[in-house]
């Protein structure tokens, strides 16, 4: 199966997410997902951007539950 996550559409570049890694449980698969957003003055790029970030992993019959990461 694949988990995908998105931040939707930006104004600029600069902005990034991925999912850092992927823990089942017992009830629960925990999907562990760090953003970076540019800071201020940053020099981006002046265009429409829409981060995202898929990953396969084994198919299992779990709720996801997404967790940010620093």
């Amino acid at each position: 199966m694949v988990v995908a996550v998105t931040m939707g559409q930006k104004t600029t570049g600069g902005f990034a997410i991925k999912i850092q890694r992927v823990a089942p449980a017992s009830k629960t698969l925990t999907i562990f997902v760090v953003h970076r957003t540019p800071g201020p003055g940053a020099l981006v790029t002046q265009a429409f951007t829409a981060p995202f970030h898929f990953v396969a992993v084994p198919k299992r019959e779990l709720k996801p539950e997404f967790k940010r990461e620093v």
